[in-house]
């Protein structure tokens, strides 16, 4: 049986997405906070801004986007919520509401919103990356590999649209298409760890196994606390008989988890 390997999914705090709309002084304080990730001054501007102005559709969005840095997923959805019943024309809504959903596990509501969202702006290439994640967390791969594909064809230029698509085709069986992909991701971003620990687990499964101890030890340098690297790491060592090194970085892995 393959490994399973992870899709890319949209995070809310890897950009800050800016309306075209005239933000108030407050509001623009909020957003600066929010692009330092100093959420609870953030919520602090958010909230004085929706007391002062119920209908203001971006706070909500941004109170929300704020929410989710702070892991507050419930309180995500209820913003997110109000700024599509403010506006239910808008597809940011259904995008962060959608967002929220999944990560909540609760991919059969994401499904309902992303498909919502499309159908408002079928060109806003995010949503098609959101829903392929969606999609692949399902086990639609035909599905999430057509939504991947229509990504990188709005976003020439996204790594998450080609890490999608080649999770889609890994799970089909076409680990050399989707090792080609996932590469392009990385040539994209070098510091995409999800590229680089999807390319080690397809490297694995196609009998490469010092590309996949590379992978992941790339990984590792560039985010030394995420304990997946090591994991996998050890496994490859294993594989290899390199006893100490696997024991050490199981080691390793063990104590991250336990401090999470």
């Amino acid at each position: 049986m393959q490994r399973r390997i992870v899709k890319y999914r949209v995070l809310f705090i890897l950009a800050l997405f800016l309306f075209g709309c005239n933000a108030p002084n407050g509001f623009k304080r909020g957003l600066y906070h929010f692009e330092k990730a100093q959420y609870n001054e953030a919520i602090e501007h958010f909230d004085a801004e929706i007391d002062q102005n119920p209908g203001n559709y971006e706070a909500y969005i941004y109170r929300g986007r704020t929410f989710m840095g702070l892991g507050k997923i419930k309180e995500a959805l209820d913003d997110f919520g109000k700024a599509k019943s403010i506006d239910r024309e808008r597809w940011e809504a259904y995008f962060y509401r959608g967002n929220a959903f999944a990560i909540a596990g609760d991919n059969r509501r994401a499904l309902i919103d992303l498909d919502r969202g499309i159908q408002l702006s079928p060109k806003e290439g995010l949503l098609y990356i959101e829903r392929s994640a969606v999609k692949l967390t399902l086990g639609a791969v035909k599905g999430a590999e057509q939504d991947a594909r229509k990504a990188r064809e709005l976003l020439p230029e996204s790594s998450a649209a080609l890490v999608n698509l080649g999770v889609a085709l890994y799970e089909q069986g076409e680990l050399k298409e989707g090792m080609d992909y996932t590469l392009k991701a990385i040539e994209r971003d070098h510091s995409n760890i999800r590229a680089l620990i999807n390319a080690g687990i397809i490297a694995e499964g196609m009998g490469k196994i010092e590309d996949a101890l590379e992978f992941y030890t790339r990984a590792i340098d560039l985010e030394p606390e995420n304990p997946e690297g090591y994991k996998l790491r050890a496994g490859v060592h294993i594989a290899m008989k390199n006893k100490e090194e696997a024991v050490n970085d199981s080691k390793r892995a063990n104590s991250l988890l336990r401090e999470d």
